[in-house]
């Protein structure tokens, strides 16, 4: 409980700056990068501009991936498991893991995150063929790269995995 790290308090700056109309900034007329996540800054900002808190928003929008994540993975679960129980135990160690929860009302981007990149993977499993869904597969994995940088090696990945199949 109350946990916030100060990478949250510089995201709230940048939202705060950004829903005020003073860009993409730390402090207004300093053009300097020092967010990783322009993606949770962006969503952070729309909040603000709606009137709502910036940390209640982080904080929501924290725990909304963070349940979708587990909904994700219940969902990988049922694509790559036999066994309903073993679906459901590996689903609930996911929910119950200490640093799921830690970060999910951290107010740090990590949640969502990580819901974007199990998204990815569901879609990439949807189908026959693994990676019958390029495209939202693409697209959901580009959104997990706004919004923590090194997902952009799960793009990366993707193209070589897109160039060596020979099936599509």
């Amino acid at each position: 409980r109350g946990y916030v790290t100060d990478d949250t308090f510089i995201h709230l700056a940048y939202a705060r700056n950004l829903a005020a109309g003073r860009g993409f900034v730390f402090n207004p007329g300093e053009h300097v990068y020092g967010s990783t996540s322009p993606l949770w800054v962006a969503l952070i900002a729309d909040g603000i501009a709606l009137g709502l808190d910036g940390l209640g928003t982080a904080r929501a929008l924290g725990a909304i991936a963070t349940l979708a994540s587990v909904v994700l993975f219940m969902q990988l679960m049922r694509r790559n498991l036999r066994l309903p129980e073993l679906r459901c135990l590996a689903t609930i160690v996911w929910a119950a893991h200490p640093w799921m929860i830690r970060w999910s009302l951290s107010g740090m981007e990590t949640p969502l995150a990580v819901a974007l990149v199990l998204a990815g993977f569901v879609s990439f499993t949807e189908g026959k063929q693994w990676g019958a869904r390029p495209v939202r597969t693409s697209a959901l994995w580009a959104l997990a790269a706004l919004t923590r940088p090194e997902a952009v090696f799960l793009l990366l990945l993707w193209f070589v995995f897109l160039v060596i199949d020979t099936d599509s």
